[in-house]
C-alpha cells in the first residue's frame, strides 16, 4: 500500500462516471458501497486467482465482519409493538445522505460508526421523535440499542379519538386540576408520557360520584412537556401539558 494514501484514493481523481451505481446507492439508498482492487492489472490470468485468494482472503474475511460491528436495533411502535420504517441520524455527525432506515418486516436497522459517544435521534411519520443520548460506540464491537416510538394518537381509538383540554392550570408546576370530559366516571386510568416516549406517570383514578374534577400532583416529574392520556370504559382522551 504505498502509492496513493495508504492505498486509499477517491475514483473521481482518476476518471468521471456519470451515473454510476456506486454513488446512486450510496446516496439514494443509504448503503455503504466501496470498491476494492487486489491488482494493477484489470483481468487477472486465471493462473494468479489462486494466489490473489491466499494473499486477500483473510482480510476479506475480516472486513465482512467489519459489517457487523457499530449501532445496530430494532425499532418499533410503543403502543401495538409492531416493527417501524423510521430514520435514525446523528445530529452534527450525519451529512450528505449518511443517516440510515430501518427495513422492514422487522424493524431492523446497522449503522457502521467509528469508536465513540454519540446522540442517535429516531423519527417516523406519525411517530413524537426520540433522542437516545450518549451512547458509546466501541470498535470492534457490536452495540444494541432498540428503540419505542410513540404514536402522537398515542393509540386511540378511532371511534372515540379526542384530544381535550383536560388539565389546569397550564402551564403549572406539577398540581394540577383534572377536568373529567364524560358525565358519570367513578374509575379511570391515568398516564403521562415524556416526549422520549417513556410513561413516567401511571395511576388508577377512582370518582367520587358527582365530582366532575380531581386534584393531581405531577410536581415531581421534571420540566418540559408531556402527553397526559385518561382512559375510561368508553373513551380514551389525551391533553399536552407543560410542567416548568
Amino acid at each position: 500500500m504505498s502509492g496513493f494514501n495508504n492505498g486509499i484514493t477517491n475514483g473521481y481523481e482518476w476518471y468521471e462516471i456519470n451515473g454510476g451505481r456506486q454513488d446512486y446507492m450510496n446516496y439514494f439508498h443509504f448503503c455503504r458501497e466501496v470498491t476494492i482492487e487486489i491488482s494493477n492489472a484489470s483481468l487477472l490470468p486465471a493462473s494468479q486467482l489462486l494466489n490473489h485468494w491466499e494473499y486477500n482472503y483473510r482480510s476479506l474475511l475480516n472486513y465482512i465482519e467489519q459489517a457487523g460491528f457499530g449501532l445496530q436495533g430494532i425499532v418499533t411502535d410503543s403502543v401495538t409493538g409492531e416493527p417501524l420504517q423510521a430514520v435514525v441520524f446523528i445530529p452534527s455527525h450525519d451529512t450528505n445522505n449518511s443517516q440510515v432506515y430501518t427495513k422492514l418486516p422487522s424493524g431492523y436497522y446497522s449503522r457502521l460508526l467509528n469508536e465513540g459517544q454519540y446522540d442517535i435521534q429516531f423519527a417516523a411519520s406519525g411517530y413524537f421523535p426520540k433522542i437516545i443520548s450518549g451512547v458509546n460506540v466501541v470498535n470492534r464491537t457490536t452495540t444494541s440499542l432498540d428503540v419505542q416510538l410513540v404514536p402522537t394518537n398515542i393509540g386511540l381509538e378511532e371511534q372515540r379519538n379526542e384530544r381535550i383540554t383536560m388539565a389546569y392550570p397550564n402551564p403549572s408546576d406539577g398540581h394540577i386540576r383534572l377536568v373529567l370530559p364524560e358525565t358519570g366516571i367513578t374509575q379511570a386510568q391515568v398516564e403521562c408520557y415524556s416526549m422520549k416516549g417513556v410513561r413516567v406517570f401511571n395511576k388508577s383514578l377512582y370518582v367520587p360520584e358527582s365530582e366532575m374534577s380531581v386534584k393531581m400532583d405531577l410536581s415531581h416529574l421534571a420540566g418540559g412537556l408531556y402527553l397526559l392520556r385518561l382512559s375510561t370504559n368508553t373513551a380514551n382522551y389525551t391533553d399536552r401539558i407543560i410542567i416548568r
